[in-house]
């Protein structure tokens, strides 16, 4: 690798978490004055006396006020619309090589729309192998254990009740 481009914050006191450079990003708006869109930078999420991690952030701007929207921390986790890996705060938190949290106030967290045809929605897997899925065949939702494994079946709700089904949501009169 070679160092093409520096860009460098100094303090005049004690560096501190949350500090770092950034590349603010403005422009005018339609009276002529100038505004800020957003910045991206590098500030420090851990730090002691003789090191410093640094987290990937961005941010957008309204009015001029900056707004954390992204932030890549210095262990690899991704957040999106937080600054917190903690749990109980609205976002998205990627935590690398481990799990996925969704979180969301008064409001669906999730939100899964299949485009074309009916069929899967989620498959739940274990070591690689379908153990349950979740999906919708002639309008009605289904959820099955298994998964393409012959002899597992699941539940179709329906309007007329909740019937048995195959593990493709398929109504079935045995077992």
């Amino acid at each position: 690798e070679v160092e093409v481009v520096r860009v460098e914050a100094t303090s005049s006191g004690t560096s501190l978490v949350g500090f770092g450079p950034f590349i603010d990003f403005r422009g005018d708006r339609q009276n002529g004055g100038p505004d800020s869109y957003g910045r991206i930078g590098f500030e420090a999420d851990a730090m002691t006396s003789t090191t410093v991690d640094g987290a990937f952030v961005v941010q957008t701007a309204e009015d001029g006020t900056y707004s954390e929207r992204m932030r890549i921390s210095s262990d690899g986790n991704v957040l999106l619309g937080t600054n917190t890996t903690a749990a109980g705060n609205e976002g998205v938190v990627y935590f690398v090589g481990n799990s996925l949290r969704i979180t969301r106030d008064s409001n669906e967290p999730l939100v899964l729309d299949r485009l074309t045809n009916q069929g899967k929605l989620v498959e739940f897997r274990q070591a690689g192998t379908t153990r349950g899925l979740i999906g919708t065949v002639a309008n009605d939702l289904f959820i099955c254990s298994g998964g393409n494994n012959s002899g597992h079946n699941g539940l179709r709700f329906h309007a007329n009740g909740i019937l048995p089904t195959d593990d493709s949501g398929n109504l079935v009169n045995d077992d």
